[in-house]
């Protein structure tokens, strides 16, 4: 008994969602802040994916409280740590960013002086200040997308504090960045892990190809019983009007479907094909 639930529990679940199996996608409107995005994807540490939720509406019938739809909730915030890198690059660029949400009250006198602050700020002006950001669920192997999370309408609103101690050794600095967002989307995509699910599409992707190679085929028989039949009546049309020597007919016969499709545009061309074939 332990092993058919085994077995049935696998052929559901497959490897399941593993939780150190993710990726992050994080474009910043200014490119040049921090341009590499495999580095940014690969400095992530710790991250959620959001929930959502619905707020009921209550309202009282008759002594009793009736729960009713309402709205509709996005957490619209959302975090993610990052390791911190000896030059501070990624967390400077974030901070870049948020700064550049200010177009015209910044406390830098100077804003040329601050890397990035003056381009992005003028990025922010034609273009806005917001990105999409991407997170992915992983197949146990790691090398395929499985589900996928949109957040829009993403910009940052706080980079956290760094902590230092002379007892710390051997640590890695890290810092969170804290995101807001309007809303966001799931997808969910094929997996590698050969439930039932991927299973029944695979059968249902195979039956449809078997249709459309069964209606290739089709078309092709028809197409050329279709210019078979426009030979031989064309054959017999040159026959009666005496310009076709009936000697030579199975000589005509021999020729490629290619050179048969020929004689289906007219008797003009029928008659010149005829010709060269039997040449």
């Amino acid at each position: 008994m332990a092993t058919y639930i085994q077995n049935m529990l696998n052929n559901v679940l497959g490897d399941g969602a593993r939780a150190t199996k993710f990726d992050v996608q994080i474009e910043f409107t200014n490119a040049g802040l921090f341009s590499d995005a495999t580095a940014a994807a690969t400095l992530v540490k710790a991250t959620n994916f959001p929930s959502k939720s619905h707020t009921q509406i209550d309202l009282m019938y008759k002594g009793r409280n009736i729960p009713i739809k309402g709205q509709t909730k996005f957490e619209q915030t959302w975090q993610c740590t990052f390791y911190l890198t000896e030059d501070m690059a990624l967390r400077n660029a974030f901070e870049t960013w948020i700064e550049a949400l200010d177009q015209k009250h910044n406390y830098f006198k100077d804003i040329s002086a601050v890397s990035g602050l003056e381009a992005t700020q003028n990025i922010h002006y034609d273009a806005g200040y917001i990105k999409e950001i991407h997170l992915f669920q992983n197949n146990f192997d790691n090398d395929q997308n499985t589900a996928e999370y949109i957040l829009y309408n993403a910009f940052p609103i706080e980079v956290s504090q760094l902590s230092y101690s002379s007892d710390n050794v051997g640590t890695v600095q890290e810092f969170t960045v804290t995101f807001a967002y309007s809303h966001h989307m799931s997808k969910v995509k094929k997996g590698q892990s050969g439930n039932f699910v991927d299973e029944f599409i695979d059968k249902q992707l195979n039956g449809l190809q078997n249709l459309i190679d069964g209606a290739i085929s089709s078309a092709q028989s028809a197409v050329s019983g279709l210019a078979s039949d426009a030979i031989g009546a064309g054959k017999e049309a040159l026959e009666n009007i005496g310009v076709l020597d009936t000697n030579n007919i199975n000589k005509a016969n021999q020729s490629s479907t290619k050179e048969q499709k020929q004689f289906v545009s007219g008797i003009s061309d029928m008659t010149k094909s005829l010709f060269d074939v039997l040449e």
